[in-house]
């Protein structure tokens, strides 16, 4: 694993590792409420135990923090971006003209009736 991948997995850890902390909740009180045996967040935070998306997911969700906030930071990215760029809104105009295209062209396959592969050039 690259050396980058490194420093992107260790902040994550650390991360994670500090909303843990902010939570007041004991490493222990967790490990049971996810079902984890005693330790076991002790070895994945000195990285003893590979870091995986469901340990994130699980913790976020036990604990109360955003996975998407985590990763921009991990990322040197802003928190609060999405997590991924949103398209630029579209116009009330623009969907009632692809709602319009939309229904007419249901509407001339409803009344056309399609060719038989004879009729097809």
């Amino acid at each position: 694993m690259a050396d980058e991948d490194l420093q992107e997995i260790k902040k994550l850890v650390d991360l994670i590792e500090g909303e843990v902390h902010r939570s007041r909740r004991s490493r222990r009180d967790l490990e049971r409420a996810l079902g984890l045996s005693h330790g076991y967040l002790g070895h994945l935070f000195s990285g003893r135990t590979e870091l995986k998306v469901r340990h994130i997911l699980m913790l976020a969700q036990e604990v109360g923090f955003d996975p998407t906030a985590l990763f921009n930071q991990a990322l040197g990215r802003d928190p609060n971006a999405p997590a991924v760029p949103l398209p630029p809104p579209i116009s009330e105009d623009r969907v009632r003209e692809i709602a319009r295209e939309t229904i007419h062209e249901e509407l001339r396959k409803l009344v056309q009736p399609p060719q038989s592969d004879a009729a097809k050039p």
